[in-house]
C-alpha cells in the first residue's frame, strides 16, 4: 500500500498527482488458446493499469471502470479549503483499490487532549471487489486508532460500476450534511462512553462478547485465536495511550483497547513477500479496519457497550 499525506492540496487534480494515482484503467478482451489459434471469452474483460499494464481484475460486460480522476473529482464537491480540506490518499494492492480522505475541521475531543479527527473516506476498486463508496471514519490522533469506520452499511454514498459517478455531484453535498450529522452523533456516543465506568469483571465480560466467546464453554476450550485477541486486548488496557485523562475503567477505555488491537496488533497474513514486513502488516490491518473482518469486530465492540443512545 502507498499512502500520501497531502500538503497544501486544493483540488482533486493536485491530490491525484501527490498520491501517484495519475494513471487510468482500461478493459482488454480476453483470449484463450484453442486449436491452432485463439478464441475470445465472450463478455469477459481484464481491467489493466494504463501506466504499467498490470492486470487488476476481471469483469463482465456491464462493468464500467471508474477512473481515478473521475472518483477524485467527486471529492472536489465536498472540499472547500476551509471547513473541509484534503487529508491523505493512496492505494492498496498495486492499485486494485484506491482511496482519498478529506478532513472536516474541528476535532472531536471526548477527553481534554485526546483529539479524534473527522474524516470522509472515498474509495473505489479496479478489481471488481467493491462499489465506489464515500464513507465516514475517524482517527484518534494519539495512536491512529480507527474508532469509527462505516458503522452502518447505509452510512455514506455508494455507486455501482455501471453508473456515471461524475453526475452525482448534487448527492455529494448531501453526503457532507450526512457526515456532519453522523460525526455529531458519534461525538455524543464517545462522551457517554467516557462517563460510563466499568469494573474489571464487566470489561472481561465485554471483551469476551466482542471476541465471540462461546457461552458456558471453559476458557481452555474457546477458539485459540479469540483467546489470543482477548488476552492482547486485556494487556492494552494499561497501554500509555489508554490511560489519558482518566479513561481507564471506562467504556471509552475498553473500546479503545479493542480498536488499538485491531489497528496495531491483530495477526495478519501477507499473501506475498515484501521487504518491510512490519509496514505491510500495518497496511493490511488498515484495509481490514476499513473494509474487512476487523470492521465486523469493531461494530460488535460498539454494540456490546450498550451505551444510551443520544436523542
Amino acid at each position: 500500500m502507498t499512502v500520501k499525506v497531502l500538503e497544501n492540496c486544493k483540488t482533486a487534480e493536485e491530490a491525484l498527482y501527490q498520491c501517484g494515482l495519475n494513471w487510468g484503467v482500461y478493459q482488454d478482451e480476453i483470449y484463450v488458446p484453442q486449436g491452432n489459434g485463439f478464441v475470445r471469452i465472450p463478455d469477459k474483460y481484464a481491467t489493466r493499469r494504463s501506466d504499467t499494464g498490470s492486470v487488476l481484475g476481471l469483469s463482465g460486460r456491464y462493468y464500467k471502470p471508474i477512473q481515478n480522476r473521475e472518483s477524485f473529482m467527486f471529492m472536489d464537491s465536498l472540499v472547500d479549503g476551509d471547513d473541509v480540506v484534503y487529508h491523505s490518499g493512496g492505494d492498496f494492492d498495486d492499485g486494485k483499490l484506491v482511496f482519498l480522505q478529506a478532513k472536516i475541521q474541528g476535532d472531536i475531543e471526548p477527553i481534554p487532549g485526546d483529539k479524534i479527527e473527522r474524516l470522509i473516506l472515498l474509495c473505489t476498486s479496479h478489481d471488481g471487489s467493491s462499489a465506489f463508496r464515500v464513507l465516514f471514519t475517524t482517527s484518534r490522533i494519539v495512536c491512529k486508532n480507527t474508532l469509527m469506520a462505516a458503522l452502518s452499511d447505509r452510512t455514506g454514498f455508494y455507486s455501482k460500476h455501471t453508473q456515471n459517478v461524475s453526475g452525482k455531484v448534487d448527492q455529494a453535498k448531501e453526503v457532507l450534511g450526512l457526515a456532519k450529522r453522523s460525526f455529531s452523533f458519534f461525538g455524543q456516543i464517545m462522551q457517554r462512553a467516557v462517563d460510563v465506568t466499568m469494573t474489571d469483571s464487566q470489561v472481561e465480560e465485554y471483551l469476551q462478547l466482542v471476541y465471540k466467546f462461546k457461552h458456558k464453554t471453559p476458557y481452555s476450550k474457546q477458539d485459540a485465536r479469540n483467546r489470543s485477541a482477548y488476552e492482547s486486548t486485556m494487556a492494552i488496557l494499561n497501554h500509555p495511550t489508554n490511560t489519558i485523562g482518566g479513561m481507564q475503567g471506562t467504556a471509552y477505555g475498553a473500546l479503545n483497547a479493542v480498536t488499538y488491537y485491531l489497528d496495531h496488533q491483530k495477526p495478519v497474513r501477507l499473501t506475498e513477500s515484501v521487504t518491510d514486513q512490519m509496514q505491510a502488516k500495518e497496511d493490511k490491518r488498515m484495509q481490514l479496519s476499513w473494509f474487512g473482518g476487523s470492521l465486523d469486530t469493531r461494530r460488535r465492540a460498539y454494540a456490546h457497550l450498550q451505551l444510551p443512545v443520544p436523542v
